[in-house]
């Protein structure tokens, strides 16, 4: 059996001091990659088997007031590239992330 300790923060907990289900879920998927990348098969490499070559990452934090949907221009970019880095993702190296850019035409 695997287990992992995860806390929970307060915007993880509805007002009855239960998990949010959207919580519970987010705790469940972080679990899965772990158990992934722990037993040799990072995500990157997982997005590979499953024939992506693309990892999206979605905002981290809540959407603009009156906004409902993460992909809406004014959050599309809410993850500071600074804080990110495919360097630092297990089986990506510099020359798979200048053909990636390359073939993408990105400068860089």
């Amino acid at each position: 059996m695997y287990s992992k300790t995860l806390f929970a923060g307060w915007g993880d907990m509805d007002f009855n001091a239960h998990m949010k289900n959207t919580a519970f879920l987010d705790k469940s998927a972080d679990v899965r990659m772990l158990f992934f990348a722990e037993n040799g098969f990072p995500m990157a490499e997982f997005a590979l088997a499953m024939g992506h070559r693309l990892i999206q990452l979605l905002p981290i934090d809540e959407t603009a007031p009156g906004e409902t949907s993460p992909y809406s221009a004014i959050s599309v970019f809410a993850i500071d590239p600074a804080y990110t880095s495919a360097r630092m993702l297990n089986g990506v190296d510099g020359a798979a992330i200048a053909a990636a850019r390359a073939q993408a035409g990105i400068d860089g």
